[in-house]
């Protein structure tokens, strides 16, 4: 099409660096030259063809807007192509902060999910956000038979105590019983504010665990507290043994 118009000086001819930068966007390094290269011989060799047979006047000032439109394909190919590469390593670079971000989200989910204690996540209007396992055991939705709540207020017991502690967050708060065998729940928030939301975490603990464990943690103490008074004693009364004992030899 360059050589139909009329050479070089048609101006055609600067359409093809587009054509070269194109190419180098899609290319590795070494194509990306070759193709440049390649476009500088041909362009060179029709205002060559142009200088030299056709407008012999004119060769010289013909052959260098040739040489300059090399270095042009040189250049748009070397740019483009440095530029498409720091997109690509971009894109892998965020590619492998996705995949790790993926990661972190399932370990965060398994660690949630295989908790004893139970975790809920709320929303201001109080439609269930997230839930485990054994948020569900502790408030006794079976989740073979029923259905997982939407919404806290479908539990009258937790919504009654959230209302009453967004009223007041530092009052205690009461326990809520569990079912029928008399068990009861600890229930406990914590504002979601870091973000920005107005999301509420809500813990859930088996206060029957809760008082074994203190009354484990209480025998525990009461027994080294014993060991020690008897450690205390002990001590004494064998001084005390040993020199009646030598009293009673001297006499």
């Amino acid at each position: 099409l360059m050589h139909a118009s009329g050479g070089i000086k048609s101006g055609i001819g600067y359409l093809i660096p587009v054509s070269v930068g194109a190419g180098a966007i899609f290319m590795t390094r070494t194509p990306a030259l070759l193709l440049a290269a390649l476009a500088s011989i041909f362009c060179i060799s029709e205002s060559v063809y142009i200088g030299l047979i056709v407008e012999a006047d004119n060769s010289t000032k013909t052959i260098f807007s040739a040489g300059i439109l090399g270095l042009l394909m040189f250049a748009t190919a070397l740019l483009l192509q440095h530029l498409s590469q720091k997109i690509r390593a971009n894109n892998e670079q965020l590619r492998q902060k996705t995949l790790q971000a993926k990661h972190l989200q399932n370990l965060a989910q398994q660690i949630i999910q295989r908790m004893r204690t139970g975790i809920m996540v709320i929303d201001n209007e109080g439609k269930l956000i997230l839930n485990n396992q054994a948020a569900l055991d502790l408030l006794g939705f079976d989740i073979e038979t029923s259905k997982a709540p939407e919404s806290l207020k479908n539990h009258n017991q937790v919504n009654q105590v959230y209302q009453s502690w967004k009223s007041n967050p530092q009052q205690r708060l009461p326990n809520i019983s569990r079912g029928e065998d008399g068990s009861e729940v600890q229930v406990g928030f914590a504002k979601l504010d870091n973000d920005g939301s107005s999301d509420t975490l809500i813990f859930l603990d088996d206060n029957a665990k809760i008082t074994q464990q203190a009354q484990h943690l209480k025998l525990a103490s009461l027994g080294r507290l014993t060991s020690r008074i008897d450690h205390e004693i002990r001590n004494p009364l064998g001084a005390i043994s040993n020199a009646s004992q030598r009293l009673a030899e001297s006499c």
